[in-house]
């Protein structure tokens, strides 16, 4: 009745089900950061060649043409990037077969190409990169020629209107996503995977608004430790709220992601805890090859060295007849007394001295919470229960069982007493064997003997940890591989990093060669540009604490797996991570653009006038 290492697996597949989905989510994280700097960029890459696209119109290129030249590029390089990115993720999916299979964390059998699936994903690309690039490609068609060629006249914008186009190239990321998931026919709930994909959006759009305020706050700790450099880095992020704000917001993306997986998984696995600990009364069993007889095997058992109290359950293979027909269960005999005292089983619906009285009583059942959810099952009613193609016997319902004894139905198993099993049932023997330790005993001693018994028996002992341990593992093994989805979004957030600041610098290199000129020296020019960097990352890092837990809460809160029951539990030590991973992920990005931002020539800068 208790899961043993090899039941674990099984254990965890309605938690993998849940996973699926939420794995998807996280791999549409990447495309969502994707779309973010494409925009991004498609905006940046117009504003930079206003004067170019201006010559072109003086030279008689008409509207439609600038448009079909800016669209054409785009679905170029939307082509490319979505060649590259199937043919990488083929890779990787090989990658993560391997690691799942050795690690047994799910089952399966070779690498299995969706053909559907790798033209959706080279569509989104395509189509994320196109529609990113209308509205860039819609103002450069807007330009008449003379005011292309004075930038300087050019109107500015709002905040709003600049990221309008951004909001624009992210719907088909969305819409794509839904869609994934519908002809995907996941078993994984729909709109806690949109709301999860609205708040990453959304975080990532209001980032440009904050971004300012959020710097002066965070930024303080880095003008202490780069002194002038990190006020000048820090004073550089306003200078575009619209560039840097989608930058940070897409390394925000990133990481939150990793933020909501984690707790998601912690969450997991605090709710397997509490599962696995709710149904072994005393933190022991003995679990054996064969059912023994109760009566001619319980001296055996008693005699274990610790122990106080030994409880056989009683399992008997049962049918629940309904009007529709008859349904496979499979009904447990647990002697309430022992369950009752030491304070197992979460019942619902009931108060838990009137649940397990009503046990002792004689034909009441407590009922799993998910049948009793799928079946409408409430507690008072009658349930009829029966072994195959015996005479039915009804039980009344006293208690829904948040988490009963696991089974071979995935439901678990239906709860009656021992009695009523032996009686109405008549069973009389059992392959598990609850062992109630003696409180003055040491616990090693105890888990000693018990493991000579369950040797001596060809069994197997059985504690909490030993089993939450196993469906531990299993799940740490999944997660690992969507942490894996994650991290290559933080490697795409930081490639925009890079082309924004790389952007910024080539705006800034006439301030810079006057820095120089005034006596700022090579390594003082790169730590302005890194202190830049690490600002960003550290104020994607703060978001991403925020909105991964956002989202976090509205998958756990959406049931995504049934082990997210329990509740949402904080990773602390993730949290702090995830900050320190954005600061260091940003300045390694920053090294690049700080070397290009040292090597500006002064001289030549300085007499460059526009």
């Amino acid at each position: 009745m208790v899961e043993t290492p090899e039941q674990a697996a099984a254990g965890m597949a309605s938690a993998q089900a849940g996973f699926v989905g939420v794995a998807l989510l996280f791999g549409l994280v990447a495309l969502v950061v994707g779309g973010f700097l494409v925009g991004n960029t498609m905006a940046m890459t117009v504003g930079e060649r206003v004067r170019e696209l201006g010559l072109l119109r003086a030279a008689g290129a008409t509207s439609r043409q600038v448009l079909g030249l800016v669209l054409r590029q785009a679905l170029a390089i939307g082509v490319a990037g979505s060649v590259l990115g199937v043919a990488l993720g083929i890779v990787l999916a090989a990658l993560m077969v391997g690691a799942v299979g050795a690690s047994r964390a799910a089952l399966v059998e070779g690498l299995a190409l969706p053909i559907g699936g790798l033209l959706v994903a080279a569509g989104l690309g395509i189509g994320v990169t196109l529609v990113a690039a209308v509205a860039p490609a819609m103002r450069a068609a807007r330009l008449a020629p003379l005011d292309a060629l004075r930038p300087s006249r050019r109107p500015d914008r709002g905040l709003l209107d600049r990221l309008r186009p951004v909001l624009m190239a992210e719907l088909p990321v969305v819409l794509g996503g839904v869609g994934l998931l519908v002809v995907s026919d996941l078993d994984a709930p729909l709109v806690p995977v949109l709301v999860a994909l609205g708040l990453l959006v959304g975080g990532a759009l209001a980032t440009a608004f904050v971004l300012e305020p959020m710097g002066r706050l965070i930024g303080r700790p880095f003008e202490w430790f780069f002194g002038a450099q990190g006020y000048l880095g820090r004073a550089n992020l306003a200078r575009d709220p619209a560039r840097t704000g989608l930058t940070v917001g897409a390394m925000m993306i990133a990481l939150a992601a990793v933020v909501a997986l984690g707790t998601v998984a912690e969450s997991a696995r605090e709710g397997t805890e509490r599962r696995v600990s709710s149904i072994l009364p005393g933190g022991h069993a003995i679990r054996t090859g064969i059912a023994l007889d109760t009566e001619a095997f319980r001296p055996t058992f008693e005699a274990t060295d610790g122990v106080q109290v030994v409880s056989p359950v009683l399992e008997v293979p049962a049918v629940r007849v309904t009007p529709d027909g008859a349904e496979e269960t499979v009904v447990a005999g647990i002697d309430p007394n022992v369950f009752q005292d030491e304070g197992a089983l979460i019942i619902d619906g009931a108060r838990r001295a009137e649940a397990f009285a009503a046990l002792r009583s004689g034909g009441a059942v407590l009922v799993p919470a998910t049948l009793a959810d799928r079946a409408r099952i409430e507690v008072g009613d009658v349930v009829a229960l029966a072994r195959p193609g015996g005479v039915a016997g009804e039980f009344v319902v006293a208690g829904i069982v948040e988490h009963s004894l696991p089974a071979r139905t995935a439901d678990g198993a239906l709860i009656i007493s021992a009695a009523d099993a032996r009686d109405r049932f008549e069973v009389t023997s059992a392959s598990l064997w609850i062992m109630v330790p003696h409180p003055d005993v040491p616990r090693p001693a105890v888990v000693a003997a018990i493991r000579d018994t369950a040797r001596d028996l060809a069994g197997q002992s059985l504690t909490p940890r030993e089993l939450a341990g196993d469906l531990a593992r299993s799940l740490d093994a999944l997660i690992g591989l969507f942490d894996a989805l994650a991290l290559v979004a933080v490697a795409i957030g930081a490639l925009g990093i890079v082309n924004t600041l790389g952007v910024g610098i080539s705006e800034r290199v006439r301030e810079i060669a006057i820095l120089r000129s005034h006596g700022m020296t090579v390594g003082q020019v790169q730590a302005m540009v890194v202190a830049e960097a690490a600002i960003m990352g550290a104020i994607a890092g703060v978001l991403a604490v925020a909105v991964g837990l956002l989202v976090a809460a509205t998958l756990i809160g959406g049931g995504v797996s049934a082990e997210l029951s329990a509740g949402m539990r904080l990773p602390w030590p993730l949290l702090v991570a995830v900050v320190l991973l954005g600061v260091g992920v940003a300045s390694l990005a920053g090294l690049y653009p700080a070397r290009v931002a040292a090597s500006v020539p002064i001289v030549r800068n300085l007499t460059h006038f526009e």
